[in-house]
């Protein structure tokens, strides 16, 4: 059901005023215009950018052992070398104290060994008994060195060749190859720790005992 309709008024609405200006529409308060979004760009497939070469890493590498031969380094080896031949003559020519040989074998590391002239290797125990039981054994006997040569100079060690020479009833000459190690309490600041001995000339076809 429709509202009720109210009965037909005659309009008498007042036509405009001559001169009378127009009521003035108020004019809204403007409002901050927000920050324009920018409408989200088409998507396109990500470019990859020109790869570059990857950089090394650099990996630390172990210094080398300062390999400089120093002139006081060969004197102190052809000292020791001498020193420690010197006594090796007097004990088996009988000059020299038994006294001497924990002397002797101090001038030693633990670790060291010999390798006789005829190959066979031989530890410090070994090598210090050979020595003990042949006091005396060659009277006649005498050691020269020579020609001795400094061929590495480390900062922990020294390696140096030298030829020994026998003089005696049973004449020899043997090539060794001698490592020292550095020592401040060892005679001349170095210590015996590996010696390689080979014939170059021998009395007879067999080496001397």
């Amino acid at each position: 059901m429709s509202p009720p309709t109210s009965a037909t008024t005659p309009d008498h609405t007042p036509g405009p005023t001559p001169n009378s200006a127009p009521a003035s529409t108020p004019t809204p308060a403007s409002t901050p215009n927000p920050a324009p979004t920018s409408a989200p760009a088409p998507h396109t497939a990500p470019t990859s950018a020109p790869l570059s070469s990857p950089t090394p890493v650099s990996t630390p590498q172990d210094s080398p052992p300062d390999l400089t031969l120093a002139d006081d380094d060969a004197d102190a080896c052809r000292a020791e070398i001498v020193r420690h031949h010197r006594v090796i003559e007097d004990w088996l020519t009988g000059r020299g104290a038994r006294a001497d040989l924990p002397t002797f074998a101090d001038a030693h590391t633990p670790a060291f060994t010999l390798i006789a002239p005829d190959g066979e290797a031989l530890p410090l125990p070994r090598a210090l008994a050979m020595i003990e039981s042949a006091y005396g054994a060659a009277p006649t006997l005498s050691i020269s060195i020579r020609d001795v040569k400094v061929v590495v100079s480390a900062e922990s060690f020294v390696v140096a060749t030298y030829e020994e020479h026998h003089g005696g009833q049973d004449p020899s000459v043997r090539r060794a190859t001698v490592v020292l190690v550095r020592d401040t309490t060892a005679p001349h600041g170095l210590r015996w720790t590996h010696l390689h001995e080979t014939w170059t000339r021998v009395s007879s076809e067999q080496p001397p005992a």
